[in-house]
């Protein structure tokens, strides 16, 4: 059975990604969203389950006053909410259990560089704050417990 626990932190531009194996950071990048596709094509087989951010049920905050910016803002949380549907329906397509991760409270807040490094030492360089993300979905998981929890929502896949 394949042992990698997969993270994704889906972007409009960007998707991060890390892997974990037994609780040991196997990987952790961001890549273009098709490049991203492309790696997870190579890869999808080495994944035991996949734990996804899903923010496509918080609400939206638009600081902005004016019409422009709030309509930035709205395009951007669609492509975002289209880029992770995308990639859960691709996961699930080839058999990968997957947990969505919608970060609330204390366990959503952002990872800076200097939480990840005090978490990992032993990394060598500073992630993107999407691979950073990604690290955070996986992070003090185990397979065993993704898996439990993806049986719930998909108990064909597992």
């Amino acid at each position: 059975m394949p042992d990698l626990l997969l993270g994704v932190d889906p972007g409009a531009d960007r998707v991060g990604l890390a892997t974990m194996q037994r609780g040991d950071l196997v990987t952790c990048f961001d890549l273009p969203l098709t490049d991203a596709l492309d790696w997870l094509s190579a890869h999808a087989d080495t994944f035991g389950a996949a734990v996804v951010e899903d923010t496509r049920k918080l609400p939206i905050y638009a600081r902005y006053r004016d019409k422009a910016g709030r309509d930035r803002i709205a395009r951007g949380v669609g492509q975002v909410d289209a880029a992770t549907g995308l990639l859960i329906d691709w996961l699930l397509a080839r058999g990968v259990p997957v947990l969505t991760y919608t970060p609330r409270g204390k366990s959503g807040k952002k990872w800076t560089p200097a939480v990840f490094a005090a978490a990992f030492p032993d990394w060598p360089g500073e992630p993107s704050q999407h691979a950073l993300d990604a690290v955070r979905c996986v992070a003090g998981r185990s397979l065993r417990a993704v898996l439990a929890d993806a049986a719930l929502r998909h108990p064909a896949l597992v």
